[in-house]
């Protein structure tokens, strides 16, 4: 069997598939821009609605998409942090999703970075424990990609500073105070921070 023979029974419908296939990669473009955009309520409308229908992968491509370069990492710090408010049910699998997008893509500063400022944009808004809930569920339903990109997501609060590692230290309290296994998905994201960055332990003394 080769390949020519296996897509052969495909090329009658592919004037039916292609332009779905491009809607596809439309929406996540459209998704990308909303969450660039900076308005993070419309972008976790828009991720949770995309989630729920059934398109949640191409809303997390689209996190993945914009978290890459690193540039709008506020704005998408503010996307996943809002999701985790407003479409809790959503946001872990996006979440994980997108983290192991970006493992797999070569792109976890940009991720680690977004991440970084979800913590701060978070706390400033009095919905961290929401992010936590969902950065650990996350965790719990992934595998070593998801833990070594919100290990690396820590590392990098930690080091940033400032606000950012204020945050992060206030996220890591909240989950571990609430225990059981909120509290072990996020040691183990820990671990991995503390195994790119010492300094983490310094930071929780």
């Amino acid at each position: 069997v080769t390949a020519a023979t296996t897509a052969a029974p495909l090329l009658p419908l592919l004037p039916q598939l292609l332009p779905q296939l491009l809607l596809l990669q439309g929406e996540a473009a459209t998704l990308k821009r909303d969450i660039q955009a900076g308005n993070p309520k419309s972008a976790a409308e828009s991720l949770g609605n995309a989630y729920t229908s059934g398109r949640g992968q191409q809303a997390a491509t689209a996190l993945a998409a914009a978290a890459a370069g690193g540039g709008a990492a506020v704005a998408v710090g503010k996307a996943f942090a809002e999701t985790s408010r407003a479409r809790p049910s959503a946001a872990p699998w996006l979440l994980r999703q997108t983290a192991d997008l970006s493992v797999r893509s070569g792109h976890v500063r940009g991720f680690s970075q977004s991440v970084s400022q979800a913590f701060v944009w978070g706390r400033s808004q009095g919905f961290l424990p929401s992010l936590v809930t969902s950065i650990a569920d996350a965790i719990i339903g992934g595998g070593p990609q998801t833990r070594y990109a919100f290990g690396s997501s820590i590392a990098t609060a930690i080091a940033t500073g400032g606000d950012n590692r204020g945050a992060v230290v206030e996220a890591t309290a909240t989950a571990m105070c609430r225990g059981g296994s909120t509290a072990q998905a996020w040691a183990e994201a820990y671990a991995v921070a503390l195994d790119q960055d010492p300094q983490g332990c310094t930071v929780l003394r």
